[in-house]
């Protein structure tokens, strides 16, 4: 099976790929590789029709529409789509990345420095509940860790940059 690269390059073919999407017409594996396809090259105007396959029954399907919103899109507009995902999916996998998606608005919000953004909320909360499942947490853990240690770097960065650009460095 080919791969969607030139399909998505080019407009009109998009356009048709993406009906065919919206209808149904693609296998899970097609439909995988549609995600991964349009976020690897960064086809930000088709995020709407990934975010179609975040409910899609297949598992694969929506950790690749999960990824793409970890990756390459977007995921505040689908802050409580992803959020229900976290909390709620029955597929391990899912919820791992759900946590990677939250974890990237947490980063967000951060970065904005909004302290108590309602991404990282959501991860405190499933971090604490020892009901949850291990992996689950752990990979909350990694996003909470990856989130914090990013913002504070990329903010050191920005400092020490600053303090060369004025000492003349």
């Amino acid at each position: 099976m080919p791969r969607f690269e030139t399909i998505l390059i080019d407009g009109a073919s998009r356009k048709s790929l993406e009906q065919k999407v919206l209808n149904g017409q693609l296998s899970s594996k097609e439909l995988t590789e549609f995600a991964m396809d349009a976020s690897i090259l960064g086809l930000t105007e088709l995020a709407p029709t990934v975010a179609t396959l975040l409910d899609y029954p297949n598992s694969q399907v929506r950790i690749y529409a999960l990824d793409a919103f970890t990756q390459a899109f977007d995921a505040r507009p689908h802050f409580n789509r992803i959020s229900r995902i976290f909390l709620e999916d029955d597929c391990e996998e899912v919820r791992i990345a759900a946590a990677n998606a939250l974890a990237s608005l947490a980063r967000e919000d951060l970065d904005r420095q909004e302290k108590d953004g309602a991404a990282l909320k959501v991860m405190r909360d499933v971090l604490a509940n020892p009901s949850q499942p291990e992996e689950v947490r752990e990979a909350t853990k990694r996003g909470i860790l990856y989130a914090l240690g990013r913002s504070r770097l990329e903010r050191e960065t920005l400092s020490h940059d600053a303090a060369l650009s004025l000492s003349g460095l």
